[in-house]
């Protein structure tokens, strides 16, 4: 099923089979990106068993999306940033509710720093040059909200 919310917050709901045609580009890159995610990826929390109460809890959605020479930036509903870097495979994930950075390095580690910890301890050469660029794209991201950068939205009424 697809949940689909507009800029203005209306949500529809439709299946991947079932969808006003004004959502066929959508859908296809939605396709296209399940695809890669089930091949390609690993499966975080697969063997997480759900909590009481999950059932009922409003998964984040996708706000914005770019690509840029070196990275796929993706920015969620619930301000967490992912940004998922081309050469290397290695991926960073900025979550501001529980103030922490997670690194999946070159061999698909997974790192999980809380931000205070790095300001008071420091970090490897790598993260710095990750979190680096991360805030250059938080910076573009504040800019394109404010109107004045390219930044693709996941609506149809701004792509």
């Amino acid at each position: 099923n697809i949940q689909y919310i507009e800029r203005d917050g209306t949500e529809h709901y439709h299946t991947l089979k079932v969808f006003p045609e004004t959502l066929t580009k959508k859908v296809t890159l939605l396709k296209y990106f399940r695809n890669y995610m089930n091949e390609h990826l690993l499966k975080a929390g697969a063997n997480m068993t759900p909590r009481e109460g999950d059932d009922m809890t409003r998964l984040p959605f996708l706000r914005h999306w770019f690509r840029t020479r070196s990275a796929i930036v993706l920015h969620l509903s619930n301000g967490t940033l992912q940004i998922n870097f081309f050469q290397d495979h290695t991926k960073i994930i900025l979550c501001p509710l529980m103030q922490a950075v997670t690194y999946i390095d070159e061999k698909r580690d997974f790192h999980i720093f809380k931000l205070s910890g790095i300001e008071k301890y420091g970090c490897t050469r790598e993260l710095a040059s990750r979190l680096r660029y991360a805030r250059t794209m938080v910076e573009r991201l504040m800019t394109s909200k404010s109107g004045s950068g390219r930044v693709r939205s996941a609506n149809p009424s701004t792509s």
